[in-house]
């Protein structure tokens, strides 16, 4: 049987229409569905609020002041009080910015894989105090952060941003001949272990039996550290270099180090002889060794110029304070 069809747009409607040759026609007509109504977009998560002093102040240094009252510590407890007595302001953004930008307080060590580009030379030459009070107690590693965002940016107009991009690195490999890094040595700490150093040693202080302790000795830096990581390792040499190291050795668990390398070129993180106190010449003691030979040679390990990704955090504009 032939089957003939049709159909009509009527409005919103279709009307099909279905003809069969010498039987009765039927005619169905399906409503077609409106389209649905779009939806109003759930409104965007907003930032909490970003805690602020009660009272700021923010004054040139006077290395002749007296501190009055207690202020923070990083680690230790809540306070109302905050004081950063002369401090120079690079390391005012690192602190804010890097070690205590997060949830999790960073290391001293840490700060330095994040490089800090841009700005005036002033940055790291004039020196800035820091008063304040919250109203209330805070911890102290939110008062160093995000409370000391704050006046950097009103005080100081400073306006960064972050990037990462690919640039020089060091890859920490073993050298020819095998990593002369120590395991961790048992038992409590001797006065041998700081050998070298100006360390405080202090018998039966255990908490000595793991540290990280790094010395100017005339024109030499002595790096020495007892039951760290391979990662913290790389992150002191990151600091010296102001490279980004990073640890393809392949050694698991902690390790006794003891290195020691001359400042030059190759390690700008130590910038310059260290003065003496009355401003009289200072004896140096013999050169030792550019920190690649040293690495190499002391540790069993090898400094490997390479290319790789490193966190940036760029200084688009800052400006000296206005006085209080």
């Amino acid at each position: 049987m032939r089957i003939a069809a049709r159909e009509m747009q009527i409005g919103k409607k279709v009307a099909l229409t279905v003809v069969a040759l010498g039987t009765l026609a039927t005619t169905m007509t399906v409503a077609q569905a409106p389209p649905p109504k779009p939806r109003p977009a759930a409104p965007a998560a907003q930032p909490a609020p970003r805690p602020k002093f009660d009272v700021a102040s923010v004054k040139p240094c006077d290395p002749n002041a007296t501190s009055p009252g207690r202020g923070g510590t990083p680690g230790r407890g809540a306070t109302a009080r905050f004081r950063q007595n002369c401090v120079d302001v690079e390391t005012l953004i690192a602190a804010a910015y890097i070690r205590f930008a997060g949830e999790k307080p960073g290391s001293l060590l840490q700060m330095s894989l994040t490089k800090i580009e841009g700005g005036p030379a002033w940055l790291s030459s004039d020196k800035y105090t820091i008063e304040a009070e919250a109203d209330g107690d805070q911890t102290v590693p939110m008062m160093y952060g995000p409370m000391t965002q704050v006046p950097l940016e009103e005080r100081f107009q400073l306006k960064i941003h972050r990037e990462t991009r690919e640039g020089p690195v060091y890859e920490l490999t073993i050298a020819k001949g095998g990593a002369r890094v120590q395991p961790v040595r048992q038992g409590p700490c001797l006065a041998s272990d700081f050998a070298g150093t100006s360390f405080p040693f202090r018998p039966g202080d255990e908490s000595q039996c793991r540290f990280i302790y790094t010395s100017r000795e005339g024109p030499n830096i002595i790096a020495t550290g007892r039951s760290r990581s391979m990662e913290e390792l790389t992150q002191s040499l990151t600091t010296a270099t102001d490279r980004l190291v990073i640890d393809k050795t392949g050694i698991t668990g902690n390790v006794d180090y003891h290195v020691v390398f001359a400042v030059d070129e190759s390690t700008p993180g130590f910038r310059g002889p260290p003065p003496s106190p009355d401003g009289t010449p200072v004896a140096e003691d013999p050169v030792g060794p550019s920190v690649f030979t040293a690495v190499e040679q002391q540790l069993g390990l090898k400094l490997n110029p390479a290319r790789g990704a490193r966190d940036y955090l760029v200084i688009d504009s800052i400006s000296r304070p206005t006085p209080n």
